[in-house]
């Protein structure tokens, strides 16, 4: 047995071309960026500074997020204080001021 097999009508789509592009986009969101080493400096704290530090911290933090606009964080575990860039930062060189400026307090 052979089967028949009946004729397609065509039919034509009626496809409206914008700019000449047709079809969908294949650009994809941008990908998070990835933190590095370089985005994250590490100020050591000395012991005989660490009482002075946690005493001034609101005046140590409060300039250097709201100008800088970056995050920080002080470490109790290693005594470190951890700056690191933030999406907003508009300048990369705002992660050296930043540590700059806790290095010359703790000094």
């Amino acid at each position: 047995m052979s089967a028949i097999k009946r004729p397609c009508p065509e039919t034509a789509m009626e496809v409206e071309v914008v700019n000449g592009v047709e079809g969908k986009s294949k650009q994809r969101p941008p990908k998070r960026k990835r933190v590095n080493d370089a985005d994250i400096r590490k100020v050591a704290i000395p012991a005989h500074r660490y009482t002075p530090l946690k005493e001034n911290w609101l005046n140590i933090f409060t300039p250097i997020v709201t100008l800088l606009k970056v995050n920080v964080r002080c470490n109790l575990k290693t005594r470190n204080v951890e700056i690191k860039l933030n999406e907003d930062t508009p300048d990369i060189a705002n992660l050296q001021k930043a540590a700059d400026f806790v290095k010359a307090d703790t000094d």
